[in-house]
């Protein structure tokens, strides 16, 4: 099996400066510092400039996306619970 590249992989940057980041996640870009200063968001110092990977941010939000779907049905079956009781 062959790897084959479409279009779209080749014209999509394997990482992004932060006001690039920034806009990408919708987000303010003192946001965006504040949690990278937390270490809340994965990125990397290339010669002193910050970086943050396309493949780092797409799987950080994927974790992301499960940790708050983990925490609304947890949420939801104390609600239940509760109404049982």
């Amino acid at each position: 099996m062959k790897n084959e590249m479409t279009p779209n992989d080749v014209l999509r940057p394997i990482a992004y400066r932060p006001a690039d980041t920034a806009r990408l996640l919708g987000i303010s870009l003192s946001h965006l510092d504040r949690m990278t200063k937390a270490g809340e968001i994965p990125y990397a110092l290339l010669g002193g400039i910050r970086v943050y990977s396309d493949d780092a941010l797409r799987e950080w939000i994927i974790e992301k996306t499960a940790q708050n779907h983990s925490l609304d049905v947890t949420k939801d079956t104390r609600n239940d619970e509760g109404l049982k009781e």
